[in-house]
């Protein structure tokens, strides 16, 4: 029985570990792209204006931006980000929503 308890709490420490180095790893590439976007003219200005997130390489941006420009600027600032795997594009142009798009 002691065995069984020390196997099930070994495996839940494992995966607490597993999940909290994941999420730091989410949040140090989350801080590198909003960084990113900062260090930009454009982009410092543009940021009040999104969200951004990270889980496991893919970056979320959300929010709206006044021309398709911007928003692609802001994408190619989020392109040169080492770690990035993949963008959630789910930015809106002027008023108009595009409705999301996942790509790279």
């Amino acid at each position: 029985m002691k065995r069984i308890l020390s196997l099930v709490l070994g495996l839940t420490l494992f995966t607490s570990c597993s999940a909290y180095k994941q999420h730091q790893e989410d949040n140090a590439l989350q801080a590198k792209v909003v960084a990113a976007i900062q260090a930009d003219r454009l982009g410092k200005q543009l940021l009040p204006s999104l969200k951004i997130t990270a889980a496991q390489g893919v970056i979320g941006v959300q929010g709206t931006l006044s021309s398709e420009t911007e928003r692609d600027a802001i994408l190619k600032l989020i392109r040169g980000v080492e770690g990035v795997e993949s963008i959630n594009d789910l930015v809106d142009v002027g008023d108009r929503p595009t409705g999301g798009r996942f790509g790279y």
